[in-house]
C-alpha cells in the first residue's frame, strides 16, 4: 500500500514537473504566441480584451505555483536533454534542493551533466571494447567510454519505456556519496524529448535497514552463541526455536527431539510454578532434572544421564497491538557445578570454623591445666584429709564440702571444653550472657601473660538474649585473645564492659543496620598500640592476619563478625594509634522472664524398686549402685548391654526404671533402649551421657527414652530425674517438663 502510495506521489510531481519546464523553458514564447493571438482576436473581436487579461493573469498564476512546487519539493530534480550520440545532456533546469545538497551553485550545475555527478564503480564487464583498444587506451579512458555506454543504454530505456526507476550514487562538490532512488520520465511536450529525473535520498532509510539488519544478526548471533539455553515458543507452546546451548544442557540431538519436552507441564517443575506458568505469570524456577527418569516416561530425548540442577525461567512475552499472545521464551542455566562449588564452601566454611574453635582450645590448654591443677589440688588434699581423719572428726563433713565444690568445678569447666569442641552448635534459646562471660575470662586469665591485667565491668541489668552459649563463648574468646595479642610485648589492662542501651530511629546511627529497639553491648578494651584506619578497614575479612605466619588464621574477627550477623546484631571498633582498641559487640535483648527462685537444697528424693544401671565402666557402676542404694533403691548393675537386655527379659515387671550409659560396645543405650521398651513399653529409661552430641535429643526422645543426663553423675540430680518418672506414663513425664532436650 505504501509503494502504491509513493507512485501515486511521484507520478503526480513529474506532472507537475513537466508543466513547470514548460513554464520555464518557453516563457518567451508563450508570451509572443499569447500576444499574436491576442492581436488577431483583438482585430477579430475588439469587445474581448477584459477576457484574455483574465486567461493571462491566471495562466501567470499558475505557471508561478508550479514554479514555487518544483523549488520546494522535498526531493531532488534533474532536466536534461540529451546529445547527438544519445548521452545525457547538461541540465536545462534543476531545483534548489538540488543545488544545496551537492554544493553546487545554480549556474555551476546548470553547466554540468548527470555523468558528472554519478559516482560510476569499476566496471562489469568490458564489452564493447576492442583487444587493441583494451591494450592500448589508458585505464580512465576505459572507464570513461564504459560509463558513456551505460548512459547511452540507460537513455535508450528511458525513452523506449517512457519511465525507469533505478538506484545510483550522486557525488557532492566534497566527494560525499548520496545513495538515491532515481524515477526519471521521458517528457515529449518539446520539439526534442527531455529527461526529468526525481532523485530521492534514501541515506537516512539505508542507514536504518543496516542497522535493523546488523541488529537481527546480533541478536542471532546471540541467540546461536549464547551461553544460556534459550527456547522460543508461539501462543499455542509450539516450539519455534531453540539455541544449541539450550539442546546441549538437555542432552538432545536436535530441536525435533527437544520439542518432545514440555517445559510448562514438565513432572520435575513443582506443582505451584505449574499453576502460576498455566495462570500465564512469567516463572523462576530451579529444578532437579532426574534425565533417566525423564527418558523413562518417554518426556525426553536425551543423550545425557544422571541428575543436574537447572535453573529455568518461562516468560510470558505478553500481547500485541491487536491483544494476541506473543509467545513465550524458556532460559535455561545448568547450575550443577554451582551448587556443588556452594555446597564444598560451606562444607569447608564449617571445617573452617570447626578448626579455628579447636585452634582457641589450643590456645587455652596452659590455662585449663593451671585449672584443673587447682581444682585436683583440693580433690586431692581434703580426700586424704579424710582418710586419716577420725569418723567422728566434727571436720569429715567441711572437707567433703569441699572436695563436692572442687568436683563441681572440674565438671563445668568440661563442659566448657565439649562446648567449644561440639561440631554443631545447638539452637538458640534465650541465655544470659554475665555468666558466660566471667567464665571466659576465667579461661582467659591461664592463657594470658601475668603483666595483663583483666577487668569487667557489669553494668546490665538485662543480659538476656536468643543465642547459644558457643557463639558467646567464641565471641569473648577471639576478642579477648587479640586484646591479649595486642598487649602481649608491654602488658597492659585488658577491660571487659556489659551495658545496655536503647537503639533510637534517628539519623546518623552508628548502626544504620539495626532496627531501633534494646540491646546488650559487650565492649572489650586494650591498652595496646592501637591501628591504623587502614588496617580497619580489613580487619574483619576471612583470612586477613597481621600476625606472623603460624600464629594466626586470620579468622577470629572474622567470626565475631558472623556470629553477630547471625544474632542479627553489629560490630564496631574505635581505635587509633597509640590509644588501644576496643571493640563493641552490639545484640538485640530479649524481655527478661520473670525467673522462678530456685528450689532450695533440702533432702534428697528417695524412692524404692529395683533400678537396672548399665555402664561399662566399672568405678562408675559401683559408685552409681552406692548412690542408688543411698536414695534407698535396690541396684542392679549391668557391665554392658547384652548383659543388661538378658536380665531385663528375664523379668521385665521386676525394674522400676532403667539409668544406662549411651556409649557402649557393641550396643548403644539408645538401641538397647529400643529393645527393652518393644518388650516393656511403660518402664522409664534415663539415658546418661558425657557428651551431647553421641545422641540427640530427637534420636532419643524416638527411642523412648524419657530424659537425657549429664555426666558426671550428680546424685541429686539422680534423684530428683528418678522421682519424676517412676511410676508416671510417659505422656505425664513430658508434660512435668522432663522432656529430652
Amino acid at each position: 500500500m505504501l509503494q502504491s502510495i509513493t507512485l501515486i506521489i511521484v507520478a503526480g510531481a513529474a506532472l507537475i514537473m513537466a508543466a513547470v519546464i514548460l513554464m520555464r523553458i518557453m516563457p518567451l514564447g508563450s508570451d509572443q504566441a499569447s500576444g499574436g493571438a491576442a492581436g488577431r482576436a483583438a482585430g477579430d473581436q475588439a469587445s474581448e480584451p477584459e477576457r484574455k487579461s483574465v486567461e493571462t493573469d491566471a495562466a501567470q498564476r499558475d505557471a508561478e505555483w508550479y514554479r514555487h512546487l518544483f523549488r520546494s519539493t522535498g526531493d531532488m530534480v534533474f532536466v536534461h536533454g540529451l546529445t547527438e550520440e544519445g548521452a545525457p545532456g547538461r541540465f536545462s533546469e534543476v531545483n534548489d534542493l538540488a543545488c544545496a545538497r551537492l554544493g553546487y551553485s545554480r549556474s555551476r550545475l546548470l553547466g554540468m551533466t548527470p555523468l558528472e555527478i554519478a559516482d560510476s564503480p569499476p566496471p562489469a564487464t568490458l564489452r564493447g571494447f576492442t583487444r587493441v583498444e583494451l591494450a592500448t587506451l589508458p585505464d580512465e579512458e576505459i572507464a570513461g567510454r564504459r560509463r558513456r555506454m551505460e548512459a547511452q543504454a540507460l537513455m535508450r530505456r528511458i525513452l523506449e519505456e517512457t519511465r525507469v526507476s533505478y538506484d545510483s550514487v550522486l557525488l557532492t562538490r566534497t566527494g560525499e556519496k548520496i545513495p538515491v532512488e532515481i524515477d526519471a520520465r521521458r517528457i515529449d511536450a518539446l520539439p526534442e524529448p527531455m529527461i526529468l529525473s526525481i532523485a530521492r535520498d534514501v541515506s537516512a532509510r539505508r542507514a536504518a535497514e543496516r542497522a535493523l539488519r546488523e541488529s537481527q544478526q546480533r541478536s542471532r548471533d546471540f541467540f546461536a552463541h549464547s551461553p544460556l539455553g534459550v527456547a522460543v515458543y508461539d501462543a499455542s507452546r509450539r516450539l519455534l526455536n531453540v539455541n544449541s546451548a539450550c539442546l546441549k544442557m538437555f542432552g538432545c540431538p536436535g530441536q525435533s527431539e527437544f520439542a518432545r519436552f514440555d517445559p510448562f507441564t514438565n513432572p520435575f517443575l513443582p506443582e505451584p510454578a505449574r499453576k502460576r506458568v498455566a495462570e500465564g505469570e512469567t516463572v523462576r524456577q530451579e529444578i532437579d532434572m532426574d534425565f533417566e527418569q525423564a527418558r523413562g516416561m518417554g518426556a525426553l530425548v536425551t543423550t545425557r544421564g544422571g541428575h543436574a540442577n537447572l535453573d529455568m525461567v518461562i516468560i510470558n512475552l505478553g500481547l500485541d497491538s491487536e491483544f494476541r499472545s506473543k509467545g513465550y521464551l524458556l532460559q535455561v542455566q545448568d547450575v550443577t557445578e554451582r551448587r556443588r562449588a556452594e555446597e564444598a564452601l560451606r562444607e569447608n566454611e564449617k571445617q573452617l570454623r570447626q578448626a579455628q574453635k579447636m585452634q582457641a582450645i589450643g590456645t587455652l590448654a596452659g590455662g585449663i591445666a593451671h585449672d584443673f591443677n587447682n581444682i585436683l589440688t583440693p580433690i586431692l588434699g581434703y580426700a586424704e584429709m579424710c582418710l586419716y581423719a577420725p569418723p567422728s572428726s566434727e571436720n569429715l563433713s567441711n572437707y567433703l564440702t569441699e572436695i563436692l565444690k572442687a568436683g563441681n568445678r572440674a565438671k563445668d569447666l568440661v563442659n566448657q571444653i565439649l562446648t567449644f569442641s561440639r561440631q554443631i552448635g545447638p539452637e538458640g534459646r534465650p541465655i544470659r550472657v554475665t555468666p558466660i562471660l566471667k567464665e571466659v575470662l576465667v579461661l582467659m586469665r591461664g592463657s594470658l601473660p601475668q603483666n595483663i591485667e583483666i577487668r569487667h565491668h557489669i553494668k546490665a541489668e538485662n543480659d538476656v538474649i536468643m543465642a547459644n552459649s558457643t557463639q558467646i563463648h567464641q565471641i569473648m574468646m577471639n576478642l579477648c585473645a587479640n586484646a591479649g595479642y595486642a598487649m602481649r610485648p608491654t602488658g597492659g589492662t585488658l577491660d571487659v564492659w556489659l551495658t545496655e542501651f536503647v537503639l533510637e530511629p534517628r539519623a546518623g546511627s552508628r548502626f544504620p543496620q539495626l532496627d531501633p529497639g534494646r540491646y546488650l553491648r559487650i565492649s572489650v578494651k586494650d591498652s595496646g598500640p592501637g591501628m591504623e584506619a587502614e588496617l580497619v578497614e580489613r580487619i574483619f575479612e576471612p583470612f586477613f592476619t597481621t600476625k606472623p605466619s603460624g600464629e594466626g588464621t586470620g579468622m577470629g574477627l572474622a567470626v565475631v563478625h558472623g556470629i553477630a550477623m547471625a544474632l542479627k546484631g553489629a560490630v564496631a571498633v574505635d581505635t587509633a594509634p597509640g590509644q588501644g582498641a576496643t571493640f563493641h559487640v552490639v545484640l538485640p535483648l530479649m524481655e527478661r522472664p520473670a525467673g522462678e527462685p530456685p528450689p532450695a537444697r533440702g533432702e534428697l528424693s528417695t524412692g524404692s524398686g529395683c533400678v537396672l544401671f548399665v555402664d561399662d565402666d566399672a568405678d562408675v557402676a559401683r559408685m552409681a549402685s552406692r548412690m542408688l542404694a543411698t536414695l534407698g533403691y535396690q541396684p542392679l548393675v549391668a557391665g554392658g548391654a547384652e548383659e543388661a537386655l538378658r536380665l531385663f527379659k528375664d523379668n521385665p515387671g521386676r525394674f522400676v526404671a532403667v539409668v544406662t550409659d549411651q556409649v557402649m560396645p557393641h550396643k548403644t543405650g539408645a538401641e538397647m533402649a529400643g529393645e527393652m521398651l518393644a518388650v516393656r513399653p511403660d518402664v522409664p529409661i534415663i539415658l546418661c551421657t558425657g557428651y551431647g552430641q553421641t545422641v540427640s535429643p530427637r534420636d532419643a526422645a524416638a527411642a523412648g527414652v524419657r530424659e537425657l543426663l549429664a555426666k558426671p553423675l550428680i546424685m541429686r540430680d539422680l534423684a530428683e530425674t528418678l522421682r519424676r518418672h517412676i511410676g508416671r506414663p510417659a505422656a505425664e513425664s513430658a508434660e512435668s517438663g522432663s522432656d529430652p532436650a
